[in-house]
Parts: C-alpha cells; structure tokens; sequence
C-alpha cells in the first residue's frame, strides 16, 4: 500500500508542476479540438498492435519448447496489456502474461523468459532503427540535444544486448553458484532466440510495432494540429518509452509526460502541446487496453490448470 502511494504521489506531483508551468486551458484546449478520426486512426492502430505483440511473443515461447495456440497467446497478451495500463507500475501485466502462459501449459522458468525476451526484443529493434539512421540525424534534428540523446541510448542498447548475449561465457563464473546456472540458461536461451532462425522475424516484428506506436502518436498530434514530424516521433518516441517503463509512478503517468516535454522540447513541440500529446497517448491505451480487461475475467474463470 505505501509503495502504491509514493508511486501515486510521483505521478500526481509531476503532472501538477508540469501544469503549473503552463496554461492549463490550453492543454485542454489542445485535447478538446483534437479531429475525432485522426483520433479513432490512433486508438485503431494501437488496439491493433495486439496481433504482432501476439506473434511476437510466440515466435518466443516456441523457441524456448512452450506450446501454446494463438488465440491464447493473443488473450493473453489482452490481458498484460490491460494490467500494464491500470496496475501501478507499466510493466504489471508482464507478470500476469507469464503466470497464465504457466497456467496454460509453459514451465515457470520458460514463461518467464519469454516475456523478459519480448521486452528485450523491443529493445534491440529500437536500437537497430537508431543506428540504422544514425548517419541522418543531423539531417533529421536542427541542434545536437536530440542527436546526442538518440546516439546514446543506441549505444546503450548496443552494450546491454551484446552482455546478454555473452553473458554466460564472460560472467558467469563470477557469480555466486546459486544464480549462476539461471544466468547460464537465460544467456543460452537468450542466443537462441535472437540468433536463431526466428530471430529475424522476432525483430522485424519488434521493428514494425514500434514504427506503429510512432506513427499513432503522430496521428494524435496531427488531430491536435501540433508541428510533430513523423521522423521525430519514430527516432524520440523509444527513449520517452523507456523512461517510461522506469517503475517509479502509476503506469507511467507523470513520468511519461515530463519526458514528452523535454524530449520533444528538443524538436520544437510547446510544453503545453507535449502534455496533450501524452495525456492523450496516455487514454487511448487505456481504453484500447480495456477489452483485455473482459478476456481477464474468461481466463480467470476458464483457464485450464497447468500440471
């Protein structure tokens, strides 16, 4: 309970600076006249993300030897989706994606993985996208903040991918001997899935779903007629996720919208347009992730015991 209250106290108090700072009217302003299809593009796109997040996620567990159907896996992932937009932190529903693939038949350690896998997958197709443009970020930003803010979370991605991969061989022998046979088998695991035969697929999914999260954002902020570029929102939109994910507020909110303002801060978008943006961003996945919330009640119900 205390730590839902901090985490309520992070998000509620940064929102309140944020929109002490600038003309809250305006804000408003911004959501109120956003154009309802450009909107209803978005929320579409984002509702629909669930099939690749599905296909995704089993490509994964299939490597590592689960077998569970689609359709599970697609309600399944409704379901993480759904927890991850009303549970206090935004990777919650992780947790309920990999006890219910335990429950529909994947070992524990196998179902944990996998989700871990899919975040990394995430992950490493962002870094793929930044290097790969790389060489046009000066073409791409006006000053050197967001070149520099983009090159350094690649690089970032770039050292954590390459230690997950080698981990075994490099650290295991360092650490105690009651986590060093998990660290063996996750890094194993870990080269299996990225590079294997299906880790192609695994990142051109990964690749597709975040170029699909930019151009919803973009989306919204045409509706609301701000001067967001769709480069912009594809090369910045991953670091603002990132921090994100950071588990310090209620689902990202507060966190989520402070980093909008800085980030696209450096491309030129108002404060008061970047808060809109975000709030807005922010009630369309929680009511596109809704459904998720029915298919929960089913599977709770319904779910087969895993032996």
């Amino acid at each position: 309970m205390l730590k839902f209250l901090i985490k309520l106290l992070v998000s509620t108090s940064i929102i309140a600076y944020l929109l002490s700072r600038t003309e809250i009217t305006t804000v408003i302003d911004r959501m109120k006249s956003a154009d309802t299809l450009l909107v209803f593009a978005s929320g579409s796109i984002l509702f629909l993300l669930v099939l690749p997040q599905s296909f995704r996620w089993l490509s994964i567990l299939r490597i590592a030897g689960a077998r569970i159907g689609f359709m599970a896996a697609t309600g399944i992932t409704m379901v993480g989706w759904f927890f991850n937009q009303v549970l206090p932190s935004s990777v919650g529903g992780d947790a309920f994606r990999a006890w219910y693939a335990y429950r529909f038949g994947a070992r524990l350690a196998t179902a944990t993985q996998s989700v871990i896998f899919d975040r990394v997958s995430a992950l490493i197709a962002i870094m793929f996208i930044l290097l790969a443009s790389s060489p046009f970020l000066t073409t791409f930003f006006t000053s050197n903040e967001p070149v520099y803010s983009v090159m350094g979370f690649a690089v970032m991605l770039l050292f954590a991918a390459v230690g997950l991969l080698i981990a075994d061989k490099v650290f295991a022998s360092l650490l105690p001997e009651s986590i060093r046979k998990h660290v063996v088998e996750f890094s194993v695991t870990a080269r299996k899935v990225f590079l294997g035969r299906t880790g192609f697929r695994v990142v051109v999914l990964s690749v597709l779903i975040h170029c699909s999260i930019a151009l919803a954002v973009w989306l919204l902020a045409r509706s609301m007629n701000v001067p967001l570029e769709l480069v912009h929102a594809l090369l910045l939109m991953p670091v603002i996720l990132f921090f994100t994910a950071i588990p310090i507020s209620i689902a990202g909110w507060g966190i989520r919208e402070s980093a909008m303002v800085v980030i696209f801060g450096m491309v030129g978008v108002p404060d008061e347009s970047a808060i809109a943006i975000s709030l807005g961003f922010g009630l369309l996945m929680l009511v596109t992730s809704l459904p998720g919330g029915v298919v929960w009640w089913f599977l709770h119900h319904e779910v087969p015991q895993s032996e």
